[in-house]
């Protein structure tokens, strides 16, 4: 299929995936590819994670998101991010609310980071890089339809803390790791589904 008629079918829009990556993500990471395998026109807002601030970072999302939507004019989208990329689309959310302009929005946030600061501090990243996320939380913008989902063997990141935030909008499994793609694939790919209707 064309890339132009990404997300058409029988002259009807389907809803837009957008997946933001992780830290050292890409648009070859499991969860991307595997989004691409299961469902059509997914795009991935791709930024340098490990090298810009988080003002840059965000930046980058968001004109991004709005340049592709430009040209996709979609009516439903759903925004996925993962670890890094779940923190950034809780911000991409809350940038759409300052702008506007676009269709029915919600967001899907996988393992998400909630403090990337805390996270990140001691770990070898680069100082300057790492304190431009210093005081900075997940967003959880209730003006947007938003869904959270937790493995509680997450070995990055404390299950505990989005599962605290997100309440009744989080979906805990027992097991699947950080990267819980592989593991969770079905269950996600129903939670997209559902999130379509």
């Amino acid at each position: 299929m064309p890339a132009f008629c990404a997300g058409f079918s029988n002259g009807k829009m389907n809803p837009k995936i957008y997946y933001i990556h992780g830290l050292s993500g890409s648009r070859e990471s499991a969860t991307c590819v595997g989004l691409r395998e299961r469902f059509e026109g997914v795009e991935c807002l791709e930024y340098p994670s490990q090298t810009a601030s988080y003002a840059e970072n965000l930046r980058i999302i968001t004109s991004a998101f709005y340049a592709l939507e430009e040209f996709f004019k979609s009516e439903k989208i759903i925004v996925v991010g993962t670890s890094l990329g779940g923190f950034f689309a809780s911000k991409l959310a809350d940038e759409i609310q300052k702008r506007g302009g676009v269709g029915d929005v919600s967001f899907l946030l996988i393992n998400p980071a909630v403090c990337p600061y805390e996270t990140a501090r001691g770990k070898g990243y680069e100082r300057e890089l790492v304190d431009s996320y210093k005081g900075l939380t997940i967003s959880y913008n209730k003006m947007f339809k938003t869904r959270a989902v937790v493995t509680l063997d997450d070995e990055l990141l404390n299950p505990r803390q989005a599962i605290d935030i997100f309440g009744s909008a989080c979906t805990v499994f027992p097991s699947g790791g950080h990267s819980c793609w592989n593991m969770r694939q079905d269950e996600i790919s129903q939670i997209i589904k559902d999130m379509m209707r």
